[in-house]
């Protein structure tokens, strides 16, 4: 995948904190993004809001383009589906693609 400078960078999923707002009517809105080390990023601003599209395995994600500053970035919701069939129960986590 390419950086914000177009090199091309390994990247990895890396789930992280997320404080967001329930709306009324269902929707989600995240606030802020907390890194694994302790920062935290306000975001300023929620540019699009996706909806859910189905992937694999029974997950399916939606991804929000946030601003966080100056920076426009991907922020990912996954939810996996209650599947008694393999024992895992249902997840929702958010998560973004950390640069290697």
């Amino acid at each position: 995948m390419k950086d914000s400078k177009g090199r091309m960078r390994r990247v990895r999923k890396r789930y992280v904190d997320v404080v967001a707002r329930m709306r009324e009517d269902g929707s989600m809105e995240p606030l802020s993004v907390a890194w694994r080390d302790g920062r935290s990023f306000r975001v300023t601003e929620v540019v699009e809001a996706g909806e859910f599209r189905p992937g694999s395995d029974g997950y399916f994600t939606a991804r929000y383009r946030i601003r966080i500053g100056n920076r426009r970035t991907s922020l990912y919701l996954e939810q996996r589906l209650n599947r008694p069939e393999t024992g895992m129960p249902p997840t929702v986590r958010w998560w973004v693609h950390e640069f290697e």
